[in-house]
């Protein structure tokens, strides 16, 4: 009774042990780390965050509201004043009393005429002198003012050409030959003669104004319809044109 006692206790002493043994080493298995043997373990967390999800964007456009249009302001249209012609520079020159011919001193002409251009000959310079003298005398103009114009217009060159395509010592234009009888505008003869004479008819076209020296060599450069047009007045550049020309004629 006693032996069967003690190998009771023996075997609950081993079976005791065992399980703790074998429960030491299933914990071993969790515990390890670096385990090869150690199995997947899926741990819930139940405070994890987890965003929103948000709605998809809606495919219908969003209507777009008009812009309220803008309050047009109705600008009158401004008209101009009707212009007036521009008035003329009148400059106080000592003229004489008459634009009728009168014979001018022949040293007095020459030494103007090379004041002018000094590269004229003594036989050109003689030869302007004495065709504008027997010109004007045809015309009954005073030499002096033709001088004074064939000074202004070019310098007393006979082969000046302008820009327009006025040509010779009187800046005679191309459409003008036939009538004044130029052949050779670069003829100091044929040009003296053309400028004497296309003067002339300037001036009579003016004959019954006050202002009739001005307003004939206005014209000369201008032409006698546009002068009458603007109601017989003319541009400051003309204006000044009729100025430099009454006072070379002072001079003569």
């Amino acid at each position: 009774m006693e032996v069967t006692v003690v190998f009771m206790a023996i075997m609950v002493l081993v079976f005791t042990v065992g399980m703790d043994s074998s429960n030491n080493n299933l914990d071993s298995r969790y515990d390890r780390p670096g385990n090869p043997n150690q199995p997947h373990i899926q741990i819930s967390n139940d405070n994890k965050y987890e965003p929103p999800v948000q709605a998809a964007p809606s495919s219908t456009p969003t209507p777009v509201t008009a812009a309220p249009a803008e309050s047009v302001t109705t600008v009158p249209t401004y008209s101009p004043p009707p212009q007036t012609p521009a008035p003329t520079t009148t400059e106080v020159i000592k003229l004489p009393t008459t634009i009728t011919y009168k014979k001018i001193d022949k040293q007095r002409a020459e030494k103007f005429i090379l004041k002018y251009n000094k590269s004229l000959s003594a036989d050109e310079v003689n030869r302007i002198y004495t065709t504008t003298n027997s010109a004007c005398k045809e015309k009954n103009l005073d030499p002096a003012l033709v001088l004074a114009l064939i000074a202004r217009e070019s310098s007393f060159n006979p082969y000046a050409v302008s820009k327009s395509g006025a040509r010779g010592l009187g800046q005679i234009m191309e459409f003008n030959f036939a009538v004044l009888g130029i052949s050779n505008p670069y003829n100091i003869e044929e040009n003296i003669k053309g400028t004497t004479a296309y003067l002339q008819t300037k001036l009579l076209d003016f004959q019954d104004s006050p202002e009739q020296l001005r307003l004939g060599l206005a014209a000369y450069k201008e032409g006698s319809g546009a002068v009458q047009r603007a109601g017989n007045a003319y541009s400051e550049h003309t204006a000044d044109y009729v100025n430099d020309i009454l006072r070379l004629y002072s001079q003569i």
